[in-house]
């Protein structure tokens, strides 16, 4: 596999574990705003929790369709 698709691999890998981090936060902020009755907040996150999920889930679209790409890359260079 050559170094730039290596490093694109990574880079997707990359960003889902980044993404995930951020759908963790908006979930932990979430509980936090039902555990306080504070239901504006709550609503407030819905759009942002959505557009994460939304892209996470394109994400993992396409580590599916470039797993085989990804296994073989290897470390980056």
């Amino acid at each position: 596999m050559s170094p730039a698709s290596t490093n694109a691999a990574m880079t997707l890998v990359s960003e889902t574990e980044s993404v995930m981090g951020l759908l963790t936060d908006l979930l932990d902020r979430e509980t936090a705003a039902v555990q306080m009755s504070d239901f504006k907040v709550f609503s407030d996150l819905q759009n942002d929790k959505i557009m994460m999920f939304n892209r996470y889930r394109n994400l993992q679209d396409t580590l599916k369709r470039q797993s085989d790409a990804i296994k073989g890359a290897g470390e980056p260079v």
